[in-house]
């Protein structure tokens, strides 16, 4: 008997969620989610937060698919009227946004570094040991853009490795203080609109932030950024402008470290430079949209100035 009541009440419920298929279509949404949209094009995340690859990111404070929930009003109320950082720490994704005025202050204290600080590379070393020379990079890099070139680039530094042959059809150098880096910088690579030693390849410079770059539609083959995303203004943007500009099959070289151990309010306040501080969770989910070609994660590079991250070479999925 209480087989026969169990077989009874499940074909009740299913002759139940055929009924609603059929005749109330908006249920359908719940019992069929429809497909995520992986460019962001149809999330606007309530204005609440940033999609990034069919997920919203939410601000801290709101939650559910579209951050259509309220889950902490007191924090929701003070942040209507305030930039102050506790607005922008979400205690899974780290931080991911900062307010404009942060990240003015981020965009100025870096421009000037460099033109005090007289360097001929950032760390060329560090990154060339941390990706092992570049040894699984396809040679053939199409069409490629750098994010956060800084004065010096880290394309120059991949161009000059021994014995590998790299070709690029063309480049593109991104960076907020591109303009100022050419024009104050005593050895910057690209002082003359194109790369020192590497005149044949075409370059544009582009003295924009990175967020402005929602417009490139499978618009490169390769994309290189290295170090940047701690930055910037809106990491989650980036990332999206990123997974929408490369074409599918295309390379992602990518260098950061996530801050799970190492954020405390103390040394964020104290710390302009870096205004963003992405958790694990946020690498992963969008690093997972990528086939691996080279994943280093907490390598010697990272370690020794006591922080954690990954040197990752991947392929962009093509996903339907």
């Amino acid at each position: 008997m209480r087989k026969i009541s169990f077989l009874t009440l499940l074909t009740g419920l299913l002759m139940i969620l055929i009924f609603y298929s059929i005749f109330l279509r908006d249920l359908t949404v719940i019992i069929w989610p429809m497909p995520r949209d992986l460019t962001c094009h149809l999330h606007n995340c309530h204005k609440r937060g940033t999609c990034l690859i069919g997920k919203c990111f939410c601000r801290p404070g709101y939650d559910g698919i579209d951050c259509e929930t309220a889950w902490n009003q007191s924090i929701i109320d003070i942040c209507a009227t305030s930039n102050d950082d506790k607005c922008f720490i979400h205690p899974l994704y780290g931080i991911g946004e900062v307010s404009v005025e942060r990240w003015k202050k981020a965009v100025n204290q870096e421009g000037n570094f460099w033109v005090i600080h007289v360097q001929h590379e950032d760390r060329w070393n560090d990154h060339l040991a941390g990706f092992n020379n570049y040894k699984m990079l396809p040679n053939d890099l199409g069409s490629m853009v750098e994010l956060g070139c800084g004065p010096f680039t880290q394309t120059l530094s991949i161009l000059r490795v021994k014995g590998k042959h790299v070709n690029i059809r063309k480049l593109t150098l991104w960076d907020p203080n591109a303009k100022h880096y050419m024009s104050q910088v005593k050895h910057c690579s690209y002082k003359n609109g194109t790369l020192v030693g590497f005149d044949y390849i075409p370059t544009i410079i582009v003295s924009l932030p990175s967020e402005e770059m929602h417009s490139y539609i499978n618009e490169f083959d390769t994309i290189l950024m290295i170090n940047v995303l701690e930055h910037v203004q809106n990491a989650y943007q980036i990332l999206q402008n990123i997974y929408n500009s490369l074409r599918p099959n295309g390379i992602l070289i990518f260098g950061e470290r996530w801050w799970d151990q190492l954020y405390t309010s103390e040394n964020y306040k104290t710390d302009t430079l870096h205004p963003i501080r992405i958790k694990y969770y946020a690498w992963k989910w969008f690093t997972d949209h990528f086939e691996k070609l080279y994943d280093a994660r907490n390598h010697n590079s990272y370690l020794k100035y006591g922080h954690n991250g990954s040197y990752f070479i991947g392929r962009k999925k093509n996903l339907h």
